[in-house]
């Protein structure tokens, strides 16, 4: 499916009007990318997918799936329990305490190679 198909299928009820405005665009140039006359940038398209929660993956056409992006309460489906925690530590440190830890991770990953050396 190509990028005009893509954004009618999702689009359903909104209104051209709505969804341009919701990501920033004239109505004319959201019109166009459903017709198919011109092409969105990189970021506008990246606007396109967070808006209607889809990967861009599905916009471009590399998949058929709108399976929109795995959210935090799915990552049980995809992470192990230990991962999980981490995800689960991590997100609620402050950007500081974030920096630190992944030095601090980083480091200890390098020693570990070292010593298998």
């Amino acid at each position: 499916m190509a990028l005009p198909e893509a954004l009618r299928a999702i689009r359903k009820n909104a209104t051209q009007q709505e969804v341009a405005n919701a990501i920033g665009l004239s109505r004319q140039s959201y019109q166009q990318y459903e017709a198919g006359t011109r092409d969105p940038d990189t970021e506008t398209l990246a606007r396109i997918a967070d808006y209607f929660n889809v990967t861009t993956d599905y916009l471009l056409g590399r998949t058929d799936d709108p399976q929109t992006k795995k959210s935090p309460a799915e990552a049980g489906d995809w992470l192990s329990e230990r991962e999980l925690k981490a995800l689960d530590v991590l997100t609620k440190m402050s950007d500081k305490d974030f920096a630190e830890i992944m030095m601090l991770a980083e480091f200890k990953l390098e020693n570990m190679e070292d010593n298998a050396q």
